[in-house]
């Protein structure tokens, strides 16, 4: 049994053993044998809670039947004669045989029941409990109709009662026969000497027939002269011959602290007054071996002689009954107090209030030496946390264990099964006999101490002077002491895991430069930490702040406690005339009705920000104007070229107008030609800026694969004429983009023209441009390279800056991969590049993937 149900049990055990002791001691009243049989199963019925049953006793030959005393048909009808005598066979006769109780739950399925006779009552479940007396069966005790059927604990209950029961029956019994025996003598007393004779034989055995000691003393002036008389029961019991016994002085055979206490002198007032009396003694046998008995004596008048018929029966059992309940019930209470002592005392003297229990524990178990050993997180050693030894057994225990090797792992591996170690120097097996000689140990027991299904320590107590023999009792009290202790050390080293882990917190808590408040959901100010060199503006609660200070904030108190979710603002606070600051709050909550709050001052953090804003706007600024410059004289540059060009043509034309020179009409043609050229030049470069400005295309689900395609067949011719492989490594699903087929067969075709006007300058024999796409992380992935010579890597950061170009070829504007980036930025992607590690570049474009469940754009124009 678990130390919880011994606790919960103990004021049970104490209630059935204050039963027991009253079911017996009304029987002890009882005159009659009837009587005695009526009590003796009132109370039995009553402690287990059966609806029926009967008390019956042997008759005549015992392998055949018995004589019921007592029946109680409860609530049933019956009506067999209960004075006809009852076969000793079925159940009855297994109880008998065995001398043990029998329990059967469905009696009705069980063969016995075809041999009851007719109309006997109905039963459902029965307990049939030998009578015992002196560990022989003297009668039988039946119980039947219990609601919810007989248990383990009836067992137990019916065992006790009836073993002391038994000898309570017999001694009605032997009251009843002695009563006889004296109306026998009486009557013998007034026959002739013949019959006298035949009497006394009669008496004798009758005197000499039972089981308890019977000795017969003459009185003279109300205490005992002389003994007369002992039956052969008292002589076996006490050693002693006839003559011998008779011959004593009275009172030889009666412990000297019996015959000396005040009991004695009342026992033998009692007997003078009231004729009978009774006592529990001690009567001493001619070897000096103490027997405790219980004598019931009654004055016998003989002759005009008083006698005083004494019976004694022997109660060692009973004795030894009443003593292990007395430990029973003194170790529960042992229980409770070093229970109480964990429970209701300081968690932080649980190392004292294991020592003195340690100690109560030992003087309880009458041992001389205990310890307890902790095993250690890695389960490899065991160390000594508290031992304990009287004041002349001091012993040297080893401060640890080595658990892995050597004879304590043997130890270990039974004690992790739950099972205990008994150590008895007899059966010392060839392991243990190094830690046994190491601690001069007899003999002794190890428990395992298990907290939460683990092997948490060990607990052991030994003897040194003398081995004792094994106790299972022992070992299952020390193992439930062994619980409790482990339960007290794991609450203990939890409470110091505990404080070193606030002690962190509040160290943590302490290097953090904010304001820390606790507050409940009204704003009452719970407790707090300020860092150093600030200052709390509340006393009590939040809302002695101003009010546009104190609303906001506990409105983010309400919402981190209902939400579960950091609540963060910014606030300007200007209190007390001091100068304003900027503070931001972070509100995080605890429970449903605590939140913390966590007040930063960030105003130079702030300042530090703006100022950087401030720079960085600068800078932009700055950048836009110098990008500006570069475009100006980009725009002036592509624009002055060919207004140069126009200007030449038409100055030309006028000077010879001027001096006559007449020009056909091919020349100013031609003339007129180029400045028609020049001014498509200039529309040209107007157009490509006004493309890089402004996108004006509208947005639709777009196929990406079917916008390489059509690239790919308006390059054909160059592709051919240039003698360049295309591999193309299309995605085989639908990669679908929101943006414009038009605008994305351009972006295509401008990286694959560059790709062909790379390899063109290029003197492999293979060239080679691969168009590849994928779909990756929500992102279509478009990448188109070549085998060329690649970038030069001090122009790759300068790519798509406007009016940038690698090419020396004058119609090259340098606008076409600046107006490619604007596209894709303009769809939410991006455009990188970079130099392919075997050779040549790789123009990498990445989109977002468009969800599009209708038609997809695949050849309209954007």
């Amino acid at each position: 049994m678990s130390s919880p149900d011994m606790y919960v049990n103990s004021e049970q055990s104490r209630d059935e053993a204050a039963a027991l002791i009253e079911g017996v001691n009304s029987v002890l009243r009882c005159d009659n044998l009837q009587d005695a049989a009526k009590a003796l199963f009132e109370s039995c019925k009553k402690l287990v809670g059966a609806e029926c049953g009967y008390v019956s006793l042997l008759d005549g030959d015992r392998n055949e039947r018995n004589q019921a005393l007592y029946i109680d048909p409860g609530m049933q009808r019956c009506t067999n004669d209960p004075s006809l005598p009852m076969p000793v066979r079925g159940m009855h006769g297994m109880a008998y045989q065995t001398g043990r109780p029998l329990i059967d739950n469905d009696f009705r399925n069980n063969a016995s029941q075809k041999l009851l006779p007719a109309g006997h009552a109905a039963l459902s479940n029965v307990l049939f409990a030998p009578l015992r007396a002196g560990g022989v069966p003297i009668g039988l005790l039946g119980l039947a109709n219990k609601p919810g059927g007989f248990n383990d604990n009836d067992i137990r209950l019916v065992t006790a009662f009836g073993d002391l029961a038994a000898v309570a029956l017999q001694k009605s019994k032997a009251i009843e026969a002695l009563a006889d025996r004296e109306r026998v003598l009486r009557h013998l007393m007034q026959h002739e000497v013949i019959e006298r004779r035949r009497a006394e034989e009669l008496y004798r055995i009758l005197f000499n027939g039972g089981n308890d000691a019977i000795y017969v003393y003459r009185m003279k002036d109300g205490q005992p002269e002389k003994m007369v008389e002992v039956n052969d029961t008292g002589l076996r019991s006490l050693g002693y011959a006839r003559e011998e016994f008779i011959s004593m002085p009275i009172g030889r055979f009666v412990s000297k602290d019996i015959m000396g206490s005040n009991a004695w002198k009342v026992f033998w007032r009692s007997i003078a007054t009231n004729g009978h009396a009774m006592l529990e003694s001690i009567h001493v046998t001619k070897a000096g071996q103490e027997i405790p008995v219980e004598v019931n004596a009654h004055v016998l008048e003989y002759e005009g002689k008083s006698l005083v018929i004494s019976i004694a029966r022997d109660i060692t059992a009973r004795k030894k009954a009443q003593y292990e309940l007395k430990r029973q019930l003194d170790f529960e209470k042992l229980i409770r107090l070093i229970s109480a002592r964990f429970i209701n005392g300081d968690i932080k003297k649980v190392d004292e209030y294991i020592m003195t229990s340690l100690q109560e524990v030992s003087d309880f178990l009458v041992v001389d030496r205990s310890f307890i050993y902790r095993i250690t997180e890695n389960r490899e050693e065991a160390v000594l946390s508290h031992s304990w030894s009287r004041a002349d057994n001091f012993f040297d225990i080893p401060r640890t264990v080595n658990l892995l090797n050597g004879p304590y792992a043997g130890w270990k591996r039974r004690l992790e099964k739950g099972d205990p170690v008994y150590i008895d120097e007899s059966e010392t097996t060839e392991e243990d006999k190094a830690p046994l000689a190491a601690l001069e140990i007899k003999s002794g027991l190890i428990v395992p101490m298990v907290c939460d299904g683990k092997l948490v320590g060990v607990l052991g107590y030994s003897h040194v002077g003398e081995a004792k023999e094994r106790n299972a009792r022992k070992a299952a009290l020390c193992q439930m002491i062994g619980e409790i202790f482990a339960s007290a050390m794991r609450r203990k080293l939890e409470l110091e895991r505990l404080e070193k882990s606030e002690a962190a917190s509040r160290a943590l808590l302490r290097s953090v430069p904010d304001i820390l408040l606790r507050v409940n959901k009204e704003g009452r100010l719970l407790d707090y930490q300020l860092a150093k060199g600030k200052q709390l503006f509340v006393k009590d609660n939040l809302k002695e702040l101003p009010v546009e200070y104190w609303s906001p904030l506990m409105e983010k108190i309400q919402a981190a406690i209902s939400t579960d979710e950091v609540q963060c603002f910014e606030y300007d606070l200007q209190l007390n005339n001091r100068l304003p600051q900027i503070e931001e709050a972070r509100v995080v909550g605890i429970d449903d009705s605590e939140a913390l709050i966590m007040i930063r001052d960030v105003t130079e953090a702030r300042q530090a920000q703006r100022k950087t804003a401030e720079a960085e706007l600068k800078m932009i600024k700055a950048q836009k104007l110098a990008t500006l410059g570069v475009m100006a004289a980009g725009i002036a540059h592509e624009i002055n070229q060919p207004l140069h060009s126009i200007k030449l043509a038409a100055s030309g034309v006028l000077y010879l107008q001027k001096i006559g020179v007449q020009s056909g009409v091919d020349e100013l043609m031609e003339e007129f030609e180029k400045i028609s050229d020049e001014a498509d030049r200039i529309a040209d470069v107007m157009s490509s800026i006004k493309a890089l400005c402004k996108n004006n295309a509208i947005l639709a689900p777009t196929d990406v694969n079917a916008a390489i395609e059509s690239s790919l067949s308006l390059m054909a011719p160059k592709l051919q004429a240039g003698s360049i492989a295309i591999e193309k490594q299309l995605s085989p699903e639908c990669l679908s983009i929101l943006g414009s087929f038009t605008q994305l067969e351009q972006v295509v075709t401008n990286l694959i023209k560059n790709a062909v006007q790379v390899l063109e300058q290029t003197e492999s024999a293979t060239k080679r441009i691969v168009v590849t796409t994928i779909v990756s992380n929500g992102l279509a992935i478009v990448e188109i390279s070549d085998n060329g010579s690649g970038i030069n890597p001090q122009d790759l950061d300068r790519l798509f800056d406007p009016f940038f170009s690698t090419k020396s070829n004058a119609e090259n504007m340098g606008l076409g991969l600046p107006i490619v980036q604007a596209i894709v930025s303009s769809w939410s992607g991006k455009i990188d590049v970079f130099n392919n590690e075997y050779g040549g570049a790789i123009f990498r474009l990445e989109f977002p993937v468009y969800a599009w469940k209708g038609e997809i754009n695949a050849n309209l124009s954007g």
